[in-house]
C-alpha cells in the first residue's frame, strides 16, 4: 500500500492548494510557532470547513497540531471536524508524570466533545527537544490508546528526519508501533530526495510542510504544482520499489 501524503496548511487558502495538489490527509498548524505550532481554532474550523465544500465523494481527514504539553496553561479545545490530533512532548524529559500530563491535557482540550484519534509525536532528535526518547513515546501511545506515531523533528534546522535517526532504528520503531495496529507516520524536513531513503522504513504516511512550500521554506506559501510533484513522487517511488521486490531473477541461458 502505498504511503499517504500529509500537508501542513496554516489557513483554508492553504488547505484549498493541498486538496487541489492531491493531499491525502490536510494538517493544520502554524509553522512559525514550531514543529506542532497551533494555528488557532478559528484557523481549525475554516480549514475543516473548507475540506467539506471541496470533497464531494470523500471527506478528507484533518489533523490539528495544539502545540506541546509544558507549553499548555491556556484553555483552549479541539475544534469540531477534527479526526487526528496531536500534543508534543518538548520539554517534558525531566517530568517523572509526563504520561499522566499528557493525558490530563488531552482530556482538557477534549472536554465535552468527542476525542479525536490522538497521534503521539516522537522527536528522533529528542536530545534537543528534552523529549523522552522516541522508544518511550511509542510505548506511551500504545498504553494510553493512541491511534497512531509520528517521527519529527523538533529543530527545523535544514536536518532532516533520515539524517537525525538510523533507518535501522526507525524500522525497529516503525514494527514495534506496528505490532499494536498504530500507524506510522514520517515527518521532519522531508524531501523528494528523501523518499528512496524511506522505501525500507514503509511509513503509512509521510507528512510534509517545506517540501511543497515555495523555495522550499516552510514559512513560505503552500504551493499546488509542488504538492502535485510531490504526491506524484510517492506514488513512483513506492511503486517502483514494490516491482522490483515482486520480480524474481530470471536465469541466463
Amino acid at each position: 500500500m502505498l504511503p499517504r501524503l500529509l500537508v501542513s496548511v496554516r489557513n483554508a487558502f492553504e488547505a484549498r492548494k493541498a486538496l487541489a495538489g492531491g493531499c491525502d490527509i490536510i494538517d493544520v498548524k502554524e509553522p512559525r510557532l514550531g514543529s506542532l505550532g497551533f494555528a488557532g481554532a478559528d484557523a481549525v474550523c475554516e480549514v475543516a470547513a473548507s475540506v467539506s465544500r471541496f470533497e464531494l465523494d470523500a471527506r478528507c481527514p484533518v489533523s490539528v497540531a495544539l502545540g506541546e504539553v509544558a507549553d499548555h496553561r491556556q484553555v483552549v479545545s479541539v475544534p469540531d471536524n477534527v479526526d487526528y490530533a496531536k500534543l508534543g512532548l518538548a520539554n517534558c524529559v525531566d517530568r517523572s508524570g509526563w504520561v499522566d500530563d499528557w493525558l490530563k491535557v488531552r482530556a482538557r482540550l477534549t472536554s465535552g466533545r468527542a476525542e479525536p484519534s490522538w497521534i503521539a509525536v516522537a522527536y528522533v532528535d529528542s536530545n534537543e527537544a528534552r523529549s523522552p526518547a522516541p522508544e518511550a513515546v511509542v510505548d506511551a501511545a500504545i498504553g494510553t490508546g493512541c491511534a497512531g506515531v509520528l517521527f519529527d523533528t523538533w529543530t527545523k534546522n535544514g536536518i532532516s528526519l533520515l539524517q537525525q535517526m538510523p533507518a535501522g532504528r526507525l524500522v525497529r520503531l516503525r514494527n514495534q508501533a506496528r505490532r499494536s495496529g498504530l500507524l506510522f507516520a514520517a515527518a521532519g524536513g522531508l524531501t523528494q530526495e528523501d523518499l528512496h531513503g524511506l522505501i525500507d522504513i514503509e511509513p503509512d504516511v509521510i507528512a510534509v510542510r517545506g517540501g511543497v512550500c515555495r523555495r522550499n521554506q516552510r514559512t513560505a506559501e503552500i504551493a499546488t504544482q509542488r504538492v502535485r510533484s510531490f504526491k506524484s513522487a510517492i506514488e513512483t517511488t513506492f511503486h517502483a520499489a514494490a516491482g522490483v521486490a515482486s520480480s524474481t531473477p530470471t536465469s541466463r541461458s
